[in-house]
């Protein structure tokens, strides 16, 4: 592991990187800009090395730290992109969202936070057309990564060294062009170039587990174990030769797998049975991995998730634990059971996994639509069809129709319907609750959901109900529901569509059932 002591050395490792991937013929590029040292040295060696014709910085604010100290953070990323002149946007997560998802879903806050980060990275470069994605991950980060997943009792895939590239989206590549480069050198580097940069105090809160890696671990074995750190790598890159033997066989199963239109993956009974758990293992976390992904993040080109790159963990970093209990009701014959949000059932020789019409949590709904279609979960129904006729007025911009309708004597909470013009849109469309980072393209610009939720002043519980329609070009719509409190009617507002008005119509009805 050389050591780099000039700033010349950490340029020359960026810039080798690019060419060693072919990645300097991108021509919309992006950085992860979070404003602390690392992301800024990047930034500031990518403006010095002149590569990409157009580079601008997306900063996600995660909510979690004091307003004083993320002010004082908003300053110094406007003052770096404008000494470099380099376009910032930045997409900031509702404050106490992120500890909410972590206390509901059982993970951590940094596992949290950094599913919301990527859910908002990819939303920008979907919308801004980006082509490559580049993070300031270096091999400090790397190396905590493998102990903490080490500590932790991760399956193989754990081990391996970071990724240096990684297919973000169909559109977009991610890419960590500083592994190389470790934590002191990128310090050092800072100092020449008299660059400011923020720090985040949480780094520095030893409650969280990986602070707790950097701030103890690292510096003891740094002191009494020299040359670790290049044996820590070094194991790594074995191992990823082992799983590489591995994805071999998994391979071979996964060709058994079959994902209808229906949204439902499909494997002979036996064939998963009677594999390996190593192997039946990895098959069953792809499977649920791809459908979620195909599920929330729509694939523009892809109809068959196995075309894409295999990756056997998502973002959402699953649980092999839940897998592995499945793996047991399997063989003890168990028919019908759960797994990490899907519903999992043997029936004629065939195991069927399917993403759920149903919540996670009492905070998050989803529907996926594919064609016109009815369906019921629990109090929330829905039902989507065709109809001819115009009912656009003048407020809808072109795309979409909101309406309220209530039969006389019902009880029931009054149902909404939307409206949306057939060339407004693509399938599949999903309607959903909305997430943290959500935004909307609309006659006016961009505009985050959750600015528009608050200007709506809803009622808590209104805000957990599905309101967002989204297809794979973006949100189409964004709706509420009436108030029960007030006469206050349902908002809508809908994506920015210039073609012609057609007179064919979606309608999409949402009902829920009163108490």
């Amino acid at each position: 592991m050389k050591a780099l002591q000039y700033e010349d050395d950490v340029e020359e490792e960026v810039h080798n990187f690019l060419l060693t991937h072919d990645l300097c013929k991108k021509s919309r590029v992006a950085v992860a800009f979070s404003g602390g040292v690392d992301s800024s040295v990047l930034l500031f060696v990518l403006s010095s090395l002149h590569i990409f014709p157009s580079l601008r910085a997306i900063h996600v604010s995660h909510g979690i730290r004091d307003e004083h100290e993320l002010e004082a953070e908003k300053r110094i990323l406007h003052s770096t992109c404008e000494r470099l002149q380099i376009p910032l946007e930045i997409r900031t997560i509702s404050r106490g969202a992120i500890e909410r998802f972590a206390k509901e879903h059982g993970s951590g806050v940094e596992d949290a936070a950094r599913s919301f980060r990527y859910a908002a990275l990819i939303a920008s470069v979907k919308q801004n057309g980006d082509e490559l994605l580049l993070s300031a991950h270096n091999q400090d980060d790397e190396l905590e990564t493998l102990l903490s997943r080490f500590l932790n009792g991760s399956a193989l895939e754990g081990f391996e060294a970071i990724h240096e590239t990684v297919q973000l989206c169909t559109t977009c590549v991610l890419a960590r062009p500083m592994l190389s480069v470790n934590r002191a050198a990128i310090e050092n580097y800072a100092r020449i170039k008299d660059i400011h940069y923020s720090y985040d105090t949480t780094n520095a809160d030893t409650r969280f587990y990986r602070n707790r890696i950097r701030a103890k671990l690292t510096p003891l074995l740094d002191l009494e174990f020299r040359g670790w750190r290049t044996g820590v790598l070094k194991t790594a890159q074995k191992l990823l030769e082992d799983k590489e033997s591995i994805e071999k066989d998994t391979r071979a199963l996964v060709e058994q797998l079959q994902f209808t239109g229906s949204g439902k993956a499909e494997i002979p009974y036996q064939s998963l049975i009677s594999a390996p758990a190593a192997i039946a293992r990895r098959v069953l976390l792809y499977a649920v991995s791809q459908l979620k992904s195909t599920c929330r993040q729509p694939c523009l080109e892809c109809t068959n998730p196995r075309d894409q790159d295999m990756e056997f963990y998502s973002t959402e970093r699953l649980s092999s634990r839940a897998v592995d209990e499945a793996l047991a009701l399997l063989h003890e014959g168990k028919r019908s059971f759960r797994m990490l949000g899907c519903e999992t059932e043997v029936r004629a020789g065939v195991v069927t996994i399917k993403v759920g019409l149903d919540f996670v949590t009492e905070e998050s709904y989803f529907f996926d639509i594919e064609h016109p279609t009815k369906a019921k979960v629990g109090a929330l129904s829905i039902q989507a069809f065709w109809k001819d006729g115009s009912c656009l007025d003048e407020e809808s911009q072109g795309s979409a129709l909101i309406d309220e309708y209530l039969q006389p004597g019902r009880k029931d909470k009054a149902p909404v319907r939307v409206s949306i013009l057939e060339n407004a849109f693509t399938f599949p469309l999903v309607v959903r609750s909305r997430h943290p980072g959500d935004h909307i393209n609309l006659t006016n610009g961009q505009v985050a959901v959750d600015e528009l939720v608050k200007s709506w002043h809803l009622e808590q519980y209104l805000r957990r109900l599905p309101m967002v329609i989204e297809d794979r070009n973006g949100i189409v719509a964004v709706f509420s529901w009436p108030s029960d409190a007030s006469d206050r009617k349902s908002e809508c507002r809908f994506r920015r569509f210039d073609g012609p008005k057609s007179q064919k119509q979606f309608i999409v009805d949402l009902n829920l059932e009163g108490e």
